[in-house]
């Protein structure tokens, strides 16, 4: 007799069950000499199917994602912070720089981007080796799902692309501030009158001139600094002025709406763009540098007020990158749409270009009267 506490048992599970253990297949239950009860036999035969179910039922059970939330964040940021690194090797190629003059730290940023960039997609596996796994690999994994993190990184990203932009504008440059000082400082000054009404003669009346070379240079210093002086002339004479000339043309004339016209125009604003680069690398990184401390006085004398090549230089990109956007949507232009482009770009950036360049002339034509005094000054 069966205890009312015991659960219900279907009866097909049971005869399910029952079959299993004694072997019958063709459906027959025979003869078997029992111990126990026949209750308690077909509750172990119960007791042995659900056993064999639940092993079933977690054969078939698909595996869980190999990728945890955690290692998509960690392969993100890692890639991330692969594409911050590697930008100052991207950017000196974009700008044709050749890679023995490229310098050494970026190419440290560059072996550190390669690290960052393979490290992204082998993380599930690094994060399993003895030396990762446990604490290290929680740690970079919560790192990586930091929310903080990843907005430091990006405006990381952010300043490396805009910040120097932003603090040339911030920024004033050396003659805006002398300038701004002058203006302020006029209206307070009495005015001026003539140097006879003074009762001193003209020449006493005189401002001196600043005196240059600044200070008594030996035979050899004096042979260091005319050789940094020409440098600095080669740069201006033979790199400034040829590009402020096609600059100068360039911009002034209209823009050829044709393929080949403005492959043309692509190339020369390419070779100023260059042309400038090199000059501002050449005598702001390499000849003002501290190495040559002792000449900097006289040096800065020469090439002071330096904003008309930076406006040049800004020019000189506008204008560039109106005309490659131009040209990668030339194809969709109809011909009246292209002449008109063409107009706005000639009246706009264009015209632009050409004053600066103008302007850009001029300054190396005062860098050349400056360097004519220095010349003297130290015969």
């Amino acid at each position: 007799m069966a205890d009312k506490d015991d659960p219900p048992i279907s009866t097909e599970k049971i005869m399910r069950a029952y079959r299993r253990i004694l072997g019958e297949r063709a459906g027959r239950i025979p003869n078997v000499a029992r111990t126990d009860s026949l209750r308690q036999d077909l509750a172990k035969a119960y007791e042995q199917n659900e056993k064999l179910s639940d092993k079933a039922t977690m054969a078939e059970t698909p595996k869980s994602d190999f990728w945890s939330h955690a290692d998509k964040a960690a392969f993100g940021l890692c890639e991330l912070l692969a594409l911050l690194f590697g930008l100052p090797f991207g950017d000196d190629l974009y700008h044709d720089k050749p890679l023995t003059s490229i310098g050494g730290w970026h190419w440290v940023y560059l072996v550190i981007a390669i690290l960052f960039a393979v490290t992204g997609p082998m993380w599930p596996w690094i994060r399993t080796r003895p030396l990762i796994a446990g604490t290290v690999a929680g740690k970079i994994s919560g790192i990586a799902t930091d929310a903080r993190i990843w907005l430091g990184v990006l405006l990381l990203l952010f300043l490396y692309g805009e910040g120097p932009d932003i603090f040339r504008r911030s920024v004033p440059s050396a003659s805006e501030i002398a300038t701004a000082v002058a203006d302020k400082v006029k209206p307070l000054l009495p005015p001026a009158q003539p140097a006879q009404a003074q009762g001193v003669g003209f020449a006493e009346a005189q401002r001196p001139a600043p005196k240059h070379p600044s200070k008594n240079y030996s035979s050899e210093e004096k042979q260091k600094l005319l050789g940094l002086i020409g440098n600095i002339s080669t740069l201006l004479n033979d790199e400034g002025l040829p590009a402020a000339q096609i600059a100068r043309v360039t911009g002034y004339n209209a823009v050829s709406p044709s393929k080949g016209g403005l492959d043309d125009v692509i190339k020369r604003a390419e070779s100023v763009r260059d042309s400038l680069a090199k000059i501002q690398i050449k005598i702001w990184q390499d000849i003002l540098q501290p190495k040559n401390s002792n000449y900097l006085v006289d040096l800065n004398y020469i090439v002071e007020n330096n904003t008309k090549l930076d406006q040049f230089q800004r020019a000189t990109e506008q204008f560039l990158s109106h005309v490659t956007i131009f040209g990668r949507n030339l194809d969709s232009f109809s011909p009246d749409q292209r002449n008109w482009v063409t107009s706005l770009i000639q009246a706009g950036t264009g015209q632009n270009w050409g004053r600066t360049a103008e302007e850009f002339r001029g300054w190396v034509q005062q860098c050349n009267t400056r360097m004519d005094v220095e010349r003297d000054g130290l015969k």
